[in-house]
């Protein structure tokens, strides 16, 4: 019977390192993305206290995690509604949030943020979490994505000046019967991979057959 216990006792000690190394991974896993993201991240206690809050978020207040944590939220954020969001059982998604003039350390004061509350399985309601997208990354990321729209259409308009459609032979009508013959010799030559070479006087339409 005492040796029946060691071993139970020792495969519940296996059982419990390998859920607290699933548990370390996960932990790994969700740090790694909240400090790697643009947006911000921000998560309060029941007590009103701040639980956790990523480097983005630090960054844009001008603070250091370690120096918030335990913190409370209204001492980082006066007009803060994540203790509303607990107490009312609110969800919000993308609403405006102005924070006070001085208050963050680039300026910008309009965020848009998804703010919710965090329950238990019984329905406790443990925590709030807010998700803040900063209006001066969007606008950047707008401004870039504008531009590579801007490029892509000026290479498609380039790639549409040797297309298939525009410079075919077919689009060369001609009464003319040296053209003609001159469009038969091309077309033959265009199925091979041999080097051309093409003579003729300026306007001929040299650069029509080379396409």
């Amino acid at each position: 019977m005492f040796q029946t216990t060691i071993e139970t006792l020792l495969q519940e000690n296996a059982a419990l390192k390998d859920r607290v190394n699933k548990l370390e991974r996960s932990d790994r896993i969700f740090r790694t993305i909240m400090n790697t993201i643009a947006d911000g991240f921000l998560a309060v206690g029941r007590d009103g206290n701040i639980l956790d809050i990523n480097t983005s978020y630090c960054n844009y207040f001008g603070v250091k995690r370690q120096d918030v944590l335990g913190t409370p939220i209204r001492k980082l954020i006066p007009n803060t509604k994540m203790i509303e969001i607990m107490d009312k059982d609110l969800t919000e998604l993308d609403s405006v949030h102005v924070f006070k003039k001085g208050l963050t350390a680039s300026g910008e004061r309009k965020v848009a943020v998804s703010r919710m509350p965090v329950t238990l399985e019984s329905g406790e309601i443990f925590a709030s979490v807010a998700l803040v997208k900063f209006s001066g990354y969007t606008n950047k990321l707008v401004q870039s994505l504008q531009e590579m729209s801007s490029e892509i259409e000026y290479y498609r308009k380039e790639l549409s000046r040797y297309s298939i459609s525009q410079y075919s032979f077919a689009s060369l009508p001609t009464s003319s019967e040296v053209y003609r013959q001159a469009k038969q010799l091309a077309e033959r030559f265009a199925k091979s991979d041999l080097p051309i070479l093409l003579q003729g006087e300026t306007g001929v339409g040299k650069e029509v057959f080379a396409n």
